[in-house]
């Protein structure tokens, strides 16, 4: 943003001469610059530009003068006892009652040379009227101008010098001259300077005399200090230790300080336009050169006062008027646009000409066909000679019965027919072809769903699909409580939606097949009135004769209780998996509350294992109305992990709580359970006032001893399965309790539950320290 350097000015004198207030050359041109707020006129101040002594910076102001470009200017700055400025914005109608959210910006001519030093060195005293600019940059200035508020004679050694061209020279009342410069001055944060809400202009100058109300996002009490509005307080605010108020109400247009121009004194405006022409005749100008030099000639009936330029770069002034030219305008390569019009002093322009210059940068392209299907691509061919930036169409053909799976490379679409554009760093160009739609294998593709965070039964379960060759596929989805056939097609872009309808729900499966390789599929399931879940499906292992699953196997797992204050259990659930050979997965236990659950293994629409040693654990209960899934993945040494969740009929708000699964291979023992002997049982959770601790050893034959303790502690492993059964006495209900559970042989510990009168309590067993 062109804006006069900000420099902390603590000088507060007033009232200085400006080559006094008289006009000093008759024959110099006066402008009035009528200053209006709220619709009407605020004041008036008359300015003698220097005509002789600055002759470009002021014909460079009467430029945007007499074309109407400095029509209603907003003072987009004041800073008192320093600067007034403006000359960026203007607002269309000043009188608007609308809120003050955009401004038209004031075209821009170009930028032209610093005359502080052409002619006398007119010092930047009050009452004069100086160009800004860019800060560092001497030859910066283009539409922004300031009134010296006071003695700024600092400016004149800045970056050198801010260029004064012209001085205030009417002062006949209090809105007049350099009286309303000084009125200007009176004016503080309290008063009339703010943040406008643009947030462009830090120190933008409003007017204050509208009746302001203070709304609800105000906080006010003990007020020490309000401006001159009037301020009515609703009864929606709370606040203390407010010092002052200040626009309470958003800015409006009508509150700006904006700028009319008129003249007193000067030349009636001609409205002949110039003229230009560029000397090569060339509508498309090709090349082989990063830069370039373009000429003409320029002509008006009394004047030109500069050739304008424009570029991707900017717009900009070419050196000369009448014989013009732009030496060394650098390319990109390819098109280049390059458009030039002519300006005489009245503000009137040239037709625009336009030139395109072809910057020619030649790269070899290879083109790569690749993937087990069969197609053909045209537009390009490999190792082709290409030019840079410029845009080249290409098709992918795919044989019949074939697919075309996306372009890679330099260039990523799905789409068959793209516009691909020549760049130095993309000169690699891949098509891929396969025999299934998007390369994704066939097979039968399984996982689970649920919210991730709160959401009720209905919006978790498991889902499985037959997926073909061209994209169809069908299979099961199975919402906790319910199953539903499912039947689509995977679009070219490898997208589905299916919906249905249970009552006056909505139902809505969203999928999408993900890259090759990967052979997953992605999504999202709806019942349409209530939680949103992921779905995410794997492709199932296949498994057949000699090839065996890995994973085959006994095995044993946890599901540790939820967290929180709404938990339904202390306890720990437990169960036992198998994994045929077959990669099938079937497993059956009980929950944290006590409540069994089985899954069978079968040949169809029930969980297998999947692509990258993951399974979908889905363990449905509570006659259909609840159970526990997540996606677990298998590790090296076939120990897995979930993320899961856990649903109840009767769980509060009827959601689903966060449970994590734990589970590891199991390994009937010759001899012990566990590869330690002495061991802690510790019992805690709802209905235990205090944690209950017993020492527990398990023998050489494998049986496992509770030494003596106060609350009859009995454990027993049934070696077979690795499940754990046992008693205690309950210290506050005296009742013989039941310990139920399960070992897991890869972390050396054992957990479960046990009944409580609330809710139920946790088991838990582990190696002494």
């Amino acid at each position: 943003m062109k804006k006069l350097l900000c420099i902390a000015v603590f000088v507060c004198a007033a009232g200085f001469s400006a080559r006094g207030q008289a006009i000093l050359n008759p024959s110099n041109t006066v402008v009035r610059l009528t200053i209006s707020t709220g619709g009407g006129n605020f004041g008036n101040i008359d300015i003698e530009l220097f005509d002789q002594d600055k002759p470009e910076t002021v014909r460079n102001f009467l430029i945007y003068v007499y074309s109407g470009m400095y029509s209603n200017l907003v003072l987009n700055r004041l800073d008192p006892d320093f600067v007034m400025q403006s000359g960026r914005l203007r607002v269309p109608n000043p009188s608007s009652t609308n809120q003050f959210t955009s401004y038209l910006e004031t075209g821009k001519l170009g930028a032209i040379t610093n005359e502080y030093s052409v002619g006398p060195q007119l010092s930047n005293v009050f009452g004069t009227i100086a160009m800004a600019r860019s800060g560092g940059i001497t030859n910066s200035a283009e539409t922004e101008w300031f009134f010296n508020l006071t003695n700024n004679a600092f400016l004149n050694d800045v970056d050198g010098g801010f260029t004064v061209f012209g001085h205030v020279v009417n002062t006949t009342n209090a809105r007049s001259g350099t009286n309303l410069l000084n009125y200007f001055n009176t004016l503080t944060a309290n008063t009339a300077v703010t943040t406008d809400p643009l947030e462009y202009f830090s120190e933008l100058p409003i007017s204050t005399n509208r009746f302001a109300v203070v709304t609800n996002r105000m906080v006010v009490t003990n007020i020490t200090y309000v401006t001159n509005m009037t301020v009515v307080m609703t009864n929606r605010m709370v606040a203390t230790n407010v010092t002052y108020v200040t626009n309470a109400l958003p800015i409006q247009v009508r509150d700006l300080f904006t700028v009319v121009p008129s003249f007193l004194h000067g030349r009636a405006r001609d409205t002949s336009a110039p003229s230009v022409s560029v000397s090569d005749t060339n509508a498309v100008i090709r090349t082989t050169n990063s830069s370039i030099t373009l000429s003409g000639r320029a002509g008006d009936n009394m004047e030109v006062a500069r050739v304008q330029y424009e570029s991707d770069a900017g717009i900009f002034l070419a050196d000369g008027k009448t014989n013009w030219a732009v030496t060394n305008l650098p390319l990109t390569p390819g098109t280049n646009l390059f458009f030039v019009r002519s300006i005489d002093y009245f503000g009137n322009f040239s037709p625009t000409v336009q030139r395109t210059i072809f910057y020619s940068v030649p790269r070899r392209v290879t083109l790569e066909l690749t993937g087990n299907g069969v197609g053909k691509v045209t537009g390009i061919t490999n190792g082709q000679m290409l030019e840079l930036g410029v845009n080249y169409n290409l098709i992918a053909k795919p044989k019949a019965g074939h697919y075309f799976n996306g372009w890679r490379g330099s260039v990523f679409s799905r789409s068959r027919a793209i516009y691909f554009t020549m760049s130095e760093q993309g000169t690699n160009i891949i098509a891929r072809f396969t025999t299934t739609l998007l390369g994704l294998a066939k097979g039968t593709y399984q996982g689970v769903f649920f919210p991730g965070g709160s959401g009720p039964p209905r919006s978790a379960g498991f889902i499985s699909l037959n997926l073909s060759g061209n994209g169809a596929y069908s299979g099961q989805l199975r919402p906790i409580g319910a199953s539903y056939p499912i039947h689509g097609q995977f679009d070219a872009n490898g997208g589905s939606v299916i919906t249905g309808q249970q009552g006056t729900n909505a139902l809505a499966l969203f999928m999408g097949l993900q890259t090759e390789g990967a052979e997953g599929i992605s999504g999202t399931y709806t019942d349409g009135a209530h939680a949103t879940a992921a779905v995410q499906l794997w492709r199932v292992q296949s498994y057949a004769g000699t090839n065996s699953a890995p994973a085959a196997g006994r095995y044993t797992f946890n599901i540790t209780p939820p967290t929180g204050t709404n938990a339904v259990s202390d306890g720990s659930g437990f169960g036992t998996m198998t994994v045929d050979a077959l990669g099938r997965v079937a497993l059956s236990g009980e929950l944290g509350d006590g409540e069994a659950f089985t899954e069978k293994a079968a040949k169809k629409f029930k969980p297998a294992l999947l692509k990258g040693n993951r399974f979908a654990f889905y363990a449905p209960a509570y006659q259909g109305r609840g159970g526990v899934l997540g996606l677990a993945t298998l590790e090296s040494n076939n120990t897995f992990t979930a993320s899961g969740k856990w649903f109840g009929p009767n769980f509060p708000s009827q959601n689903g709580q966060a449970v994590r699964i734990l589970g590891s291979p199991y390994t009937p023992p010759p001899a012990r359970v566990f590869e330690w002997t002495n061991g802690i049982v510790t019992l805690s959770g709802d209905g235990l006032t205090n944690t209950l601790q017993s020492e527990i050893m398990f023998e050489t034959n494998g049986t496992l001893t509770v030494l003596a303790n106060t609350n009859n502690v009995q454990l027993q492993v049934a070696p077979g399965t690795g499940l754990i059964t046992g008693t205690f006495a309950h210290p506050t209900s005296n009742v013989l309790t039941a310990l139920r559970g399960a070992v897991l042989q890869g972390s050396n510990s054992a957990a479960g539950y046990f009944p409580g009168p609330l809710r139920n309590g946790s088991f838990i067993l582990r190696p002494a320290p």
